[in-house]
């Protein structure tokens, strides 16, 4: 028989409440159950959910952003290399197309391009020695040395009254050497300089005529010597023909080198030195030498004489004055111990020193000079005012005159004398007579044909 529990046997005698109330119990029991059996679903379920959260938050944590930044930092360099390299590239194409396009290669031409380089560079070699020799620019004409060459010596017209002081007496003057410093263009200009020398020089005052070539600045240039049957062949058969001309053959490198060489080579003891494109005058040599023997009877070596341009004079209502000689002496002390001791003395002796000097045409400097030539170029345009002392560094004494026989000059010719001063690089400290003449004349004065400086 089997076992029975005490409440099972007991359970007839219970009343209806109790076990109303067990029932609600065992609910309620149930119902509990139920609650954690859902509430461990629920667990279950919601773990996966918060680990794929968790493995999602862990993409932003501070690490892995760093991470992150340094991938797009390298990624950025990588694409700045590119760039550069791309901008290295571009201009190499550019240039290889230029190459290809000046040289015109093809594809079976591409082989041959160290032949063409070759021959490129002797093309350009061949180049440079043709524009280093003498070209045609030495030719002084294309024809033949004209038949009345070399010509005669014109009758020297009558001096005018102005100027006849220069001509009184009968000195006998020693002659001069003319000096003719030119580049290879100025030689263009010497059969005109040399036919007015030979037709207004007396040959007895004539010594010599030496041409003294130098290259232009920033030039190079060989050193040429006159041949037969050379570029210049024309300019050699003029001066063959041409009495007492002489071509130095050594070409300087400046004008003042040039002028040097000259005066070493110079057999005269006055020389006289002449642009290229300067005309003389009659009577031009005369008064010169006249003015180096004053000196030499005053015990100077070595003068320098610039020329002079005297002012205009025009007679009132009327047409313009005649021609007239004006001589203007220009003294330089080049001591520089003697240039305070003139400064100090030009305040007081100024004003007589002008007196005295404009009353016999003859100015002397008294006062030192900011620039060493800018006193001459002013004396050229105002030959009656006080001009100061030159400085040279060897401290030796120069006197240089200006003699002004000029016949009313327009500005045009003032300035273009002015501009002529480029003697003024070639203070030698030796004799040199620099008178030169211009083209710029007035054909209708006779004034103007007499004196063209």
């Amino acid at each position: 028989m089997p076992h029975q529990w005490p409440a099972a046997r007991e359970s007839p005698s219970r009343d209806p409440e109790e076990s109303a109330n067990n029932e609600q119990q065992q609910q309620q029991q149930s119902d509990g159950s139920s609650d954690a059996h859902k509430t461990a679903a629920a667990a279950t379920t919601a773990a996966p959910t918060a680990a794929a959260t968790a493995a999602k938050r862990r993409w932003f944590t501070p690490c892995d952003t760093g991470w992150r930044s340094r991938g797009k930092v390298k990624m950025t360099l990588v694409l700045l290399l590119l760039l550069l390299l791309l901008l290295l590239l571009l201009p190499l194409l550019f240039f290889t197309e230029q190459l290809l396009a000046l040289l015109s290669l093809d594809s079976s031409s591409i082989w041959l391009f160290p032949q063409q380089q070759q021959q490129q560079q002797q093309q350009q070699q061949q180049q440079q020695k043709k524009q280093q020799q003498p070209q045609q620019v030495f030719h002084i004409q294309d024809e033949q040395v004209p038949s009345d060459w070399p010509p005669a010596p014109l009758p020297p017209p009558p001096v005018p009254p102005e100027c006849q002081a220069f001509f009184e007496g009968n000195l006998s003057l020693s002659p001069a050497s003319i000096i003719v410093a030119a580049t290879d263009s100025d030689l263009l200009l010497l059969q005109q300089l040399l036919q007015h020398l030979l037709q207004h020089t007396p040959h007895h005052l004539l010594q010599e005529v030496l041409v003294s070539p130098y290259q232009q600045q920033q030039q190079q240039q060989q050193n040429y010597i006159l041949r037969n049957g050379g570029p210049l062949e024309p300019l050699m058969a003029l001066l063959q023909q041409t009495p007492k001309v002489i071509v130095l053959h050594e070409t300087q490198k400046t004008y003042a080198a040039a002028v040097r060489a000259a005066v070493r080579a110079a057999t005269a003891a006055a020389v006289v030195v002449l642009p290229a494109e300067a005309l003389v005058s009659p009577h031009w040599l005369q008064p010169m030498l006249l003015l180096l023997q004053q000196q030499q009877q005053q015990q100077q070596q070595h003068i320098i004489v610039y020329p002079a341009t005297a002012k205009q004079s025009q007679m009132p209502g009327g047409p313009l004055g005649g021609p007239y000689c004006h001589r203007a002496e220009l003294t330089w002390a080049l001591n520089r111990r003697e240039v305070q001791k003139a400064e100090e003395a030009a305040a007081t002796t100024t004003a007589a020193t002008a007196a005295k000097a404009a009353a016999a045409d003859i100015v002397t400097s008294s006062v030192l000079p900011i620039g060493a030539f800018a006193a001459a170029r002013e004396l050229l345009l105002a030959a009656d005012t006080p001009e100061p002392l030159l400085q040279h560094k060897d401290g030796v004494y120069l006197e240089v005159s200006l003699l002004a026989a000029a016949c009313q000059l327009p500005e045009e010719e003032r300035s273009l004398i002015q501009a002529k001063m480029r003697v003024a690089e070639a203070w030698l400290g030796d004799i040199a007579v620099l008178p030169w003449k211009y083209k710029m004349v007035r054909r209708n004065s006779l004034a103007g044909d007499l004196f063209k400086f």
